[in-house]
């Protein structure tokens, strides 16, 4: 057998797949083998504005018996796989400066749990989590990153953001970080020349298709074999034939070498249609449909674990709204027209304007979570029971208010994380319990999501703000 071991060696070699994970092993003694790599996590944000109407937002107590009101009606499907924080206080922001606008000041602290510098600069004192996590996976990997690109901030947009007056949520430590408007630039980075690119992969030299023509050959040879050997050593040939079978199907989702340890799922592919934004507005469209895409070729292709979705302002026809309609200039002035204490006496012509917004959002958010749940993983769970997704905001309604936010984090993380759950630890729309505990600070509950994805986070953000891992939000 060892001339054939040293042949099916010579094999692989033409076929530039020489690792261990790939070595067919002898028929008689040794089992199939397959790569062991664990599957990673991830964590992805979902970032809105104006924060959420409360009484359109959830109702119940704390724990599984609780509903999802209106505005997040679209996400029905996803229930069991959400977890509801009503109350989450950005205490940072009580000591911040808060000069200027209060959507600055919001995205300011948000992510990064810290005051903010100033209106100018529109960022926290500190880096927003999404850093953090990101250098927490290099500092993993023995100080680089794990994947081809550390992270991704892409937006969904109609317009460019207006950063000197609302400001931007991610940061390092020494200054805000960019995002991409154009998908095609997001594109271009995942997938220069066609193949998943970075400082971490090697373009394949070989063609698919010369692989393809030798990986076919090699399977007419296991079964040409295989009709010319007893029952045992023609069922082991079998199993080779399927692995290589199971080879060209990953060479059919990318022609490259992935060095990156393993996360490459079944689902691996180039994402079709990501159209580019030209002009000064008028991009919806083009990002609401590219973005999503390209968020889950990322996961699926394991090209990054960290990835940003900034959802600003939809194109006012996505919710049936013409600025300078209804007596308003525009979508944040009609939202700040609205009293949430008059609840549904609110004027009925804005009222019906705003649900249909803060529904856009809920829409949004559920196709996001579908696209995760498509891509299926080694152990026979989705990409989203591996992901903590959060999806959080700058403010925590209309009026520019801090301390009271609803967010929402989908997925377990593994299994770190609880689901089906709502947390009513400030309530406006929720029932209070006789037990319940005082409400969290944002940099709590960020740093319960970094444990989640395997970032160990002791403390994050504003020190005398911090109190520790949420407990309650663990499995």
């Amino acid at each position: 057998m060892s001339n054939t071991n040293a042949n099916r060696r010579r094999l692989l070699q033409s076929l530039g797949l020489t690792g261990a994970a790939y070595f067919l092993p002898t028929l008689r003694n040794t089992p199939i083998a397959r790569a062991q790599t664990g599957i990673p996590k991830r964590l992805v944000i979902f970032y809105t504005h104006h924060g959420v109407l409360p009484w359109q937002w959830a109702t119940g107590s704390t724990g599984t018996t609780f509903e999802l009101g209106p505005s997040l009606a679209p996400l029905a499907a996803h229930k069991m796989d959400l977890q509801l924080l009503s109350g989450v206080d950005q205490k940072a922001l009580d000591v911040s400066r808060r000069d200027g606008c209060g959507h600055a000041t919001g995205e300011s602290g948000s992510l990064t749990a810290q005051t903010q510098v100033n209106q100018a600069k529109a960022r926290g004192n500190g880096p927003s989590i999404d850093y953090h996590v990101s250098e927490g996976f290099k500092r993993l990997n023995g100080g680089k990153s794990p994947t081809l690109l550390d992270s991704v901030r892409s937006v969904m947009a109609d317009r460019m953001h207006n950063l000197s007056l609302w400001g931007q949520p991610y940061s390092s430590p020494t200054g805000n970080l960019p995002v991409e408007y154009n998908p095609q630039t997001t594109f271009t980075r995942m997938f220069a020349n066609g193949v998943p690119t970075g400082t971490k992969t090697t373009v394949d030299p070989i063609p698919f298709n010369k692989r393809r023509s030798v990986l076919d050959y090699a399977n007419g040879e296991f079964k040409s074999v295989a009709n010319r050997m007893g029952k045992y050593e023609s069922e082991r040939l079998t199993q080779h034939s399927d692995l290589i079978r199971d080879l060209e199907a990953k060479l059919a989702g990318m022609s490259v070498q992935m060095t990156n340890g393993g996360g490459v799922t079944a689902q691996c592919a180039r994402p079709n249609g990501i159209a580019a934004t030209s002009g000064s507005s008028g991009w919806w469209d083009a990002t609401s449909k590219s973005v999503p895409l390209l968020m889950q070729a990322a996961i699926a292709c394991d090209l990054t674990r960290v990835f940003c979705i900034q959802c600003q302002e939809p194109a006012p026809s996505a919710f049936g709204y013409t600025p300078g309609a209804v007596g308003t200039t525009d979508l944040h002035d009609l939202v700040h027209k609205l009293d949430v204490g008059m609840k549904e006496g609110n004027d009925k012509s804005r009222l019906d304007i705003a649900k249909v917004y803060y529904r856009k959002h809920a829409e949004v958010f559920a196709d996001l979570i579908q696209k995760l749940k498509d891509i299926k993983e080694a152990d026979g769970n989705s990409a989203l029971y591996h992901t903590a997704f959060l999806w959080a905001g700058e403010i925590a309604q209309p009026g520019h208010s801090y301390n009271n936010n609803k967010w929402i984090v989908a997925g377990r993380a593994g299994g770190y994380l609880k689901t089906g759950y709502l947390h009513a630890w400030q309530g406006d729309n929720v029932v209070w319990t006789a037990d319940k505990p005082a409400a969290p600070s944002n940099g709590d509950v960020l740093a319960t999501l970094a444990n989640a994805v395997g970032v160990p986070t002791t403390t994050f953000g504003l020190p005398s703000a911090f109190k520790g891992e949420v407990a309650a939000m663990k499995a």
